[in-house]
């Protein structure tokens, strides 16, 4: 799937939130002044152009949300597909907020794999690593470890910088970086990997934390809605 329509679909499920941090930003306005027939008029055709908008801005989520889960389904995926595919699924259920939740961990990859599946680590990469695999990996009921992230990837053996992530619902403590190549197409709750322990990648850790940051503080902001 090209990065432009990926792109308009996070475009479109943000638009559910942008209308209602509009909304929120027009409540005082409304609020203000004496109450007049003039002023319950007034608020009665704000509710109701709020009331459309907010529609039309669910419509739109909606479609991008759609748009990303069908991204979902045609991804070749490094890790196990169960996850990702789920997210996507409920980002149709959110109105697109687990939509970008998708995009911003695997969506914003290419979708489909550049190199094969069985090679091997090229010597550039041997040599700038150790000769230690990553442990094994495993997710239930949103609990266990997880490679997260994707960075350096070389142009010879298609190997990527990923990190191990001990995880409750969201990623909290970093176990290591690992350069892996994938071995074989993933399944639904596995995936086979070759791995080779490298310094730790510092982007991974802030990026994901300010991810993390992200999530909490939306789900905070929801919740005070």
């Amino acid at each position: 799937m090209p990065n432009w329509l990926k792109l308009f679909a996070v475009v479109c499920c943000l638009m559910p939130f942008v209308n209602m941090l509009l909304i929120r930003a027009n409540e005082p306005t409304l609020s203000r002044g004496p109450i007049t027939r003039q002023v319950i008029a007034a608020r009665q055709a704000a509710t109701q152009a709020a009331n459309v908008r907010a529609i039309a801005a669910i419509a739109i989520g909606e479609l991008g949300a759609i748009v990303l889960l069908i991204e979902a389904f045609m991804r070749d995926y490094e890790s196990p597909r169960g996850w990702p595919i789920a997210i996507a699924l409920f980002g149709v259920l959110s109105f697109g907020l687990a939509s970008l939740v998708y995009y911003a961990i695997w969506g914003w990859q290419p979708t489909k794999r550049v190199f094969g599946l069985d090679g091997d680590f090229c010597p550039v990469c041997a040599a700038d690593t150790l000769d230690k695999s990553a442990p094994s990996l495993m997710m239930h009921n949103l609990l266990g470890t997880q490679f997260l992230g994707s960075a350096d990837r070389c142009e010879t053996c298609g190997s990527t910088v990923r990190t191990i992530w001990f995880t409750i619902v969201l990623p909290l403590v970093p176990l290591g970086s690992y350069r892996v190549i994938p071995v074989g197409k993933a399944m639904v709750h596995r995936s086979e990997f070759r791995s080779r322990k490298t310094k730790w990648r510092t982007s991974h850790i802030v990026g994901v934390y300010s991810f993390v940051a992200t999530v909490a503080l939306t789900i905070w902001w929801l919740a005070h809605d």
